[in-house]
């Protein structure tokens, strides 16, 4: 059999055997090594005796069973389905994780571990990225390959059986299961026909072999007829402009054309999808967009629930940008904010804003003063001695306002469309950010704040 290994700055990450190699491969011997961060990692792949999986030992959990060709732990993809046996270790490599507590956290930084997680499914197959606890743990499999084909709309061909195997298909139509076949093969064979006597549109499929199951895939289609829809491209027409840019492109669709392959659709059929799928089409774009808020002047109280929830879920940072949170048109409102802040649990609250000027916004000394007559935040003053809120005053504004927090490493928030003095004004959209996007805005602004060039004064109050 085959022994694949993934070793990282020479602690052991992935140990996979391919069983069942032995007459195909007579001498196997390939190494790969790669640098990742401060180690090598390296991949070996050797041919083995099947005595070596006699010293699989002191492992947690043992799970067994066989794998459909779409999961996400077998290495062999759409070419087979593979038994597969699954030694859990409980001890994972230190290389890449730590322990505290009752939980295993990465060590490494999240590229780094993408840079392994690419490699180890390079060279093993293994989608490592659907589970990383998988480090650490060994893998036994054995494959079983099966070919087919459709015959039309008669029914389909199984290649290559050996004998004492028994095949079941399920002939399915519109979610129905129209007509079941057991078929059983007495000797080898190289073709196997199997008809569904019914008309079908895709099914299911299951061989045993001694009664044992060998190879399984669910609602299999075959592309009998295709549309083809090409669109030749005119030349783009590009204008000329002033200010903003040297000049704007316009593409041009130009002509179309539709190629119809295979048998046609009967009418019926065609006329009931078409209709079901510019019905679909109309329900989809219907549907409820959660990642986007519309808000109205008035509309305060929801926009206060929407931001406050955010701000209070998160546990370790939140940074609010607003250039205009000081405007003197908005001080009691500004106040109002400072005091949610100021009861967040989260460990750092900061908030960046600019001013203009003392007739147009409040600068940091003055802001402190406020702070101090506030009735509430005075009370927070006295009991705590802080607010635990570090402002920073910029020598720039920005333009969008953003709310963005952090929580072990998750980064979150939302892109507000006006100051926080006057969410209950105007007319403007709130925008949820994704992970990668809140990370992407925290990471250039935070920078942007404290950079020397930009930073007027800051202080935590």
């Amino acid at each position: 059999m085959i022994c694949d290994r993934i070793v990282y700055g020479g602690q052991s990450l992935l140990t996979v055997y391919h069983q069942g190699f032995d007459d195909e491969i007579k001498e196997r011997r390939l190494k790969i090594v790669e640098k990742v961060g401060a180690y090598k990692l390296v991949f070996t792949e050797t041919l083995v005796s099947d005595d070596e999986l006699d010293n699989i030992t002191n492992w947690s959990i043992k799970e067994e069973g066989l794998l459909t060709p779409d999961s996400t732990k077998n290495p062999y993809g759409e070419a087979a389905c593979a038994y597969m046996i699954h030694y859990e270790y409980a001890n994972k490599p230190l290389r890449i994780f730590n322990f505290s507590g009752d939980r295993y956290f990465l060590r490494i930084p999240v590229d780094k571990l993408i840079q392994i997680n690419e490699f180890v499914k390079k060279y093993t197959g293994l989608d490592i990225d659907k589970n990383p606890m998988n480090y650490g743990d060994i893998f036994v499999y054995r494959s079983f390959a099966c070919n087919y084909r459709a015959n039309k709309e008669e029914g389909i061909v199984v290649e290559s059986l050996p004998a004492g195997s028994t095949v079941i298909v399920r002939f399915k139509k519109s979610d129905i299961i129209v007509s079941t076949k057991v078929v059983r093969i007495d000797h080898e064979t190289e073709e196997t026909e199997i008809k569904a006597g019914k008309p079908w549109t895709y099914h299911d499929i299951e061989i045993f072999f001694d009664d044992e199951l060998v190879y399984y895939r669910k609602d299999l289609s075959y592309i009998r007829r295709m549309q083809i829809n090409m669109q030749i491209k005119e030349p783009q027409k590009r204008i000329r402009l002033n200010k903003i840019a040297n000049s704007y492109a316009f593409e041009r669709n130009g002509s179309g054309h539709v190629s119809n392959i295979g048998d046609p659709l009967e009418e019926y059929e065609e006329m009931m999808n078409a209709s079901a799928s510019e019905i679909k089409k109309r329900l989809n774009v219907e549907k409820a967009d959660d990642q986007v808020t519309f808000m109205k002047p008035g509309e305060i109280q929801k926009a206060i629930d929407l931001i406050g929830s955010v701000m209070q879920t998160a546990s370790d940072t939140i940074w609010i940008f607003d250039s205009y949170f000081t405007d003197v048109n908005g001080i009691k409102g500004m106040l109002d904010w400072i005091r949610i802040l100021a009861n967040c649990p989260a460990q750092s609250k900061n908030v960046t804003f600019y001013s203009k000027g003392p007739n147009n916004a409040l600068d940091l000394v003055a802001l402190k003063k406020e702070i101090e007559r506030d009735a509430e935040l005075g009370i927070i003053l006295r009991t705590r001695n802080a607010l635990g809120i570090h402002f920073y005053q910029t020598k720039s504004p920005i333009h969008d306002r953003f709310v963005l927090t952090e929580t072990d490493k998750i980064y979150s928030g939302l892109a507000i469309g006006t100051s926080f003095n006057s969410l209950g004004d105007h007319y403007y959209c709130v925008f949820k950010l994704s992970h990668k996007a809140s990370q992407t805005i925290w990471n250039e602004l935070e920078s942007w704040t404290i950079n020397s060039n930009n930073l007027i004064k800051d202080e935590e109050v």
